[in-house]
């Protein structure tokens, strides 16, 4: 059966078993964010008693700082931990939205902090500025054609 046609109870018990398969063999990180559904969550579940192998990479968008606590906040809790390993901006990045990501990276909630973008001239931009520590660049090569922001690259 196609996973977007199970329920829950039934996609849950087949998510953790696929994510601590890839822990055994030596997979260490998970990345999503807080807007895909309640896989921030899921991976909180299925990676609960195994913090120390694995590194979270998890996104949300910029904004006013009390949405982003909001998301940051749900998302330590969900994946019931006290830091995220690596936070990154997606949609765009603002001078504000990294001024308070780097907020929470002094707080100890975040280590380090990213971008995620389809448009290689936002990435040179956050770059340039010095607020993103790693850049999670985009894979789907077709949307970034479709976009006119891969013909370059």
């Amino acid at each position: 059966m196609h996973p977007y046609k199970l329920k829950l109870a039934e996609f849950l018990p087949i998510f953790l078993q696929g994510l601590n398969k890839l822990l055994d063999l030596g997979g260490n990180f998970v990345t999503t964010t807080t807007s895909y559904h309640d896989t921030v969550e899921l991976a909180g579940k299925a990676t609960k008693n195994r913090r120390d192998e694995i590194y979270y990479i998890i996104g949300f968008p910029p904004g006013p700082e009390k949405k982003m606590r909001k998301h940051l906040e749900k998302a330590l809790r969900d994946l019931q931990t006290d830091y995220i390993d690596l936070c990154f901006s997606y949609l765009y990045g603002t001078d504000e939205g990294f001024e308070i990501y780097r907020k929470f990276q002094k707080e100890g909630k975040i280590r380090f902090i990213g971008l995620s973008q389809h448009d290689p001239r936002l990435h040179e931009w956050a770059i340039r500025k010095g607020y993103v520590d790693f850049i999670q660049a985009p894979y789907n090569r077709l949307s970034m054609i479709k976009q006119g922001t891969g013909d370059n690259i």
